[in-house]
């Protein structure tokens, strides 16, 4: 689905970080296989971002631990301090 691949400008623009921290992000999570690029079709210049299998497999153990996760920081984050 075309909506499923971002460009680098538009990952920018959804995490609310300049282009130049999103581009070096992108490089880091694609040497470490978690992201690939992909050229577009119509416009050879721009490139497309596409998670790997890896990178599906580590975003699904993420989304199953948050919750977990942040339900133990905020009851950690709620005990007085003593």
């Amino acid at each position: 689905m075309a909506s499923d691949h971002l460009s680098v400008a538009q990952v920018a623009k959804r995490l609310g970080f300049s282009a130049t921290r999103t581009s070096n992000l992108v490089v880091d999570l694609c040497r470490q296989g978690y992201l690939e690029q992909q050229l577009a079709p119509d416009d050879r210049r721009r490139r497309y971002l596409e998670l790997t299998t890896t990178g599906r497999m580590l975003l699904a153990t993420i989304e199953q631990q948050l919750p977990s996760a942040l339900s133990v920081l905020l009851t950690d984050l709620q005990r007085p301090i003593h």
